[in-house]
C-alpha cells in the first residue's frame, strides 16, 4: 500500500511539472486576406499572406507582448542645444509555428480591382515562454571573387556565404528549399558525422574554403547561386536550424548536377524534409529555425 501511494505521489508531480513548467501545444486552422501591394509578384504575396495567417494564429491563441523603449537625444545646431524624444513600441508573438498539416490553400480574386489572396492553413503552434537564443545570421554575396557584402539578393553566378554566431555552444544546419525539394548546405556533402558542431561566441564563415576551421578542411563546398534558364527571377528559401542540443541532418540522397553542370548538394523532398523539422522541433523546445527569403535574378 506504501509503495502505490509513492507511486501515486510521483505521477502527480509529474503532471504538476508538466502544468506549471511544460509550453502549451494547440492544433489550428486559420484564413486570412492579404491584399496584394503594387509590384508583388503572386508568389511573393502568397507567400506573405501565409506568414500573416500564421502570425495571427499564434497571437490568438497565446498572445503578444507589447514592448516600448524611449530614447532622448541631445544635439547641438548653430549653438543652440536640442533634445529630441524617440519612442519604439513592437510586439512579440508568444507562440511559434512547429507544423504545417496538409497544403495551404489559396484563393486569389478581384475586387474592386484590387487582387486579394485568401490563404487558409493547418498547423501545430506552441507557447513560447522564454526567448529563443539570440543568433547573428547573415547571408553574404560574392561577384567573380570580389569583397563580400551582405545581401540576399543575388545574380546569377554569385557566391553564396554564412556567417554565424551563436552566444552559446550547439550544432547547426542550413537548408535551401525550392520548387524541387529540400538542399542540404550543411552539414556538407562529405561530412560523414551528419552534424555540424558549433562554439558559443566565434564567428563562422561557412561555404567558403579560405575562413573554414582546420577540421572541416577538404570537406567544404562553396555554393554558387543560379536561376533556371527559363526564369528570369527566383525565389528560395534558406531554414538555420540551431539547438544547443545534439541533432542530425535528414536522410537525404545525391542530387547530381544542374542544367549548368554543376554537382548539386544532397536532396530530399520538401514534404520529408518539413516532416524531419517537425519531428525535432517537437521533441527539442531548443531548437531555433531562422527563415530567410533568398532571391535569384538572371
Amino acid at each position: 500500500m506504501r509503495k502505490l501511494r509513492y507511486l501515486f505521489l510521483i505521477v502527480l508531480l509529474c503532471v504538476l511539472s508538466n502544468g506549471i513548467y511544460g509550453q502549451r501545444t494547440a492544433n489550428v486552422t486559420t484564413s486570412y486576406k492579404y491584399y496584394v501591394e503594387e509590384g508583388q509578384s503572386l508568389a511573393q504575396a502568397k507567400e506573405k499572406a501565409l506568414q500573416l495567417a500564421q502570425v495571427q494564429s499564434r497571437a490568438k491563441e497565446f498572445g503578444t507582448i507589447i514592448n516600448q523603449s524611449t530614447t532622448t537625444v541631445m544635439s547641438e545646431d548653430n549653438g543652440e542645444s536640442k533634445e529630441n524624444f524617440y519612442a519604439l513600441n513592437s510586439s512579440d508573438v508568444k507562440g511559434e509555428w512547429i507544423e504545417t498539416k496538409g497544403e495551404p490553400k489559396y484563393k486569389v480574386e478581384y475586387v474592386d480591382d484590387v487582387l486579394i489572396v485568401t490563404v487558409t492553413v493547418s498547423g501545430l503552434i506552441r507557447e513560447i515562454k522564454s526567448a529563443a537564443v539570440d543568433l547573428d545570421v547573415k547571408f553574404m554575396r560574392s561577384s567573380n571573387g570580389d569583397e563580400m557584402v551582405e545581401s540576399t539578393d543575388f545574380k546569377n553566378g554569385d557566391d553564396i556565404f554564412l556567417q554565424f554566431s551563436s552566444p552559446i555552444d550547439g550544432y547547426i544546419a542550413v537548408y535551401l528549399v525550392d520548387g524541387e525539394g529540400a538542399f542540404c548546405l550543411l552539414p556538407y556533402h562529405q561530412d560523414k558525422l551528419g552534424k555540424v558542431k558549433v562554439k558559443g561566441g566565434k564567428r563562422y564563415t561557412f561555404f567558403s574554403e579560405k575562413e573554414a576551421p582546420k577540421e572541416s578542411n577538404g570537406i567544404v563546398q562553396q555554393y554558387t547561386m543560379t536561376c533556371s534558364s527559363d526564369k528570369q527571377v527566383e525565389n528560395n528559401k534558406i531554414y538555420v536550424i540551431f539547438s544547443p542540443n545534439m541533432f542530425v541532418k535528414a536522410n537525404d540522397n545525391n542530387s547530381g548536377v544542374n542544367e549548368y553542370g554543376m554537382d548539386l548538394p544532397r536532396q530530399l523532398d520538401f514534404q520529408s524534409f518539413n516532416k524531419w523539422l517537425s519531428k525535432n522541433r517537437k521533441h527539442d523546445k531548443d531548437m531555433v529555425v531562422v527563415l530567410e527569403n533568398i532571391t535569384i535574378r538572371k
